[in-house]
This record gives C-alpha cells, sequence and structure tokens, in this order.
C-alpha cells in the first residue's frame, strides 16, 4: 500500500469518528485494510448501479425511455466486459482504463479501410458510462475519493459549424415592420415584442 493512500485511509478514519471522537472499530478495519473487499464484477456493479444507485435519475422516464437507458448501459458493460474481460471492479487500474480507452481509438480509427468506424460521440457515451459506474459505484460504497481509472480520458468530437441565419435587413425592417400600420390588430404586448427585437 503506497504511503500516500495509507494517510488517506488514516484520514478517513478520523472522518468517520462518532461525535464524541471515538473511533469506529469496523470503520477502522474497512478503511485500513483489515477487511476485504468483497468482489464484485463489473457486470454486478452495474447491476447494483441500474437497481439501486441510479435510480433517482429515472424518475419521471416513460417506459420507452427507461428500456433505452438500460440498453445503453448493458450496452457499455458488455463492450468493457468483451475487451477487458468481467473483472472485479476493484481491481481496474489506470493501465486498464488505458487499454480500453487505446481500444475505443482503434473503433474510431480502424486500421483495416474496410471496416465501419466508430463515432467519438459513440466512444466518448460507452467509455463515459464506464467511469460514471466506477465514481458512482464507489461513492455509494462510501470510498469517494477512490481514483477512477477512467479519469481524465476523453475523445475529441468535431463541433459542427451550424448555419448562422441571416439577420434581417435594415431596409426589409424599415418597409415592412416598421411602416405605420404594419401592426395594427396586434395586442399592446404583442406589437413590443418585434420592436423589442430590433
Amino acid at each position: 500500500m503506497l504511503i500516500d493512500e495509507l494517510v488517506r485511509r488514516s484520514l478517513g478514519v478520523g472522518d468517520q469518528a462518532t461525535s464524541d471522537g471515538r473511533v469506529v472499530p469496523a470503520v477502522a478495519d474497512a478503511l485500513l485494510g483489515g477487511v476485504t473487499e468483497p468482489e464484485v464484477t463489473v457486470s454486478g456493479a452495474m447491476k447494483k448501479y441500474q437497481e439501486e444507485i441510479a435510480i433517482g435519475d429515472l424518475r419521471g422516464r416513460s417506459p420507452a425511455q427507461l428500456k433505452l437507458w438500460q440498453q445503453t448501459k448493458d450496452r457499455s458493460v458488455r463492450y468493457f466486459v468483451d475487451v477487458m474481460g468481467d473483472m472485479n471492479i476493484g481491481e481496474i487500474t489506470r493501465e486498464d482504463g488505458q487499454k480500453y480507452f487505446a481500444w475505443w481509438n482503434r473503433q474510431i480509427n480502424p486500421e483495416d479501410p474496410k471496416a465501419k468506424p466508430k463515432s467519438p460521440k459513440t466512444a466518448g457515451k460507452h467509455f463515459g458510462d464506464m467511469r460514471d459506474l466506477y465514481t458512482r459505484y464507489y461513492a455509494f460504497m462510501g470510498d469517494e475519493t477512490r481514483p477512477n481509472p477512467f479519469r481524465g480520458l476523453n475523445f475529441k468530437t468535431k463541433k459542427t459549424n451550424k448555419k448562422k441565419r441571416p439577420s434581417f435587413s435594415d431596409k426589409w425592417v424599415q418597409t415592412k415592420i416598421l411602416v405605420p400600420g404594419a401592426l395594427n390588430g396586434l395586442s399592446h404586448a404583442l406589437h413590443l415584442i418585434p420592436l423589442m427585437h430590433i
């Protein structure tokens, strides 16, 4: 165990002390490595995420939206498991995160010219789902400061140049809107709207 990790865990013991300053032995054991972390696979963590952790995010969604949300999360885990295996989520290292990131980069830019490339948006969505799963799973388990092996790895997407709508010419405004009587029949409030935009 690295020294900074040991310091972080030791400080965590103090943070979890009772109101009168007593250390809770079970918390100390858990934070200082006296209790083994339960082995939970990535697919098991996603199941917990879907059934317990993200419940509040789903409030107000239609059945179709819920189904799409679940299918997307399941697909994200399936991609990871197909590439890296159904690893214990606690054993995913930064190197594993980098390997998975490299795999997605190869999907965006395949070596085979006949292969259909994935979009950076697709890669970002599924890779981001794994990053979010890791962060939220460990926050739920009480380990909010655990370094995320997927942190800071992103796929750059091209910004689309949306066509700017041309503005009305001064002459058009003067001859169509500002002429006397052009806005007759409108209520006072509606009469003010075009004038405010000039």
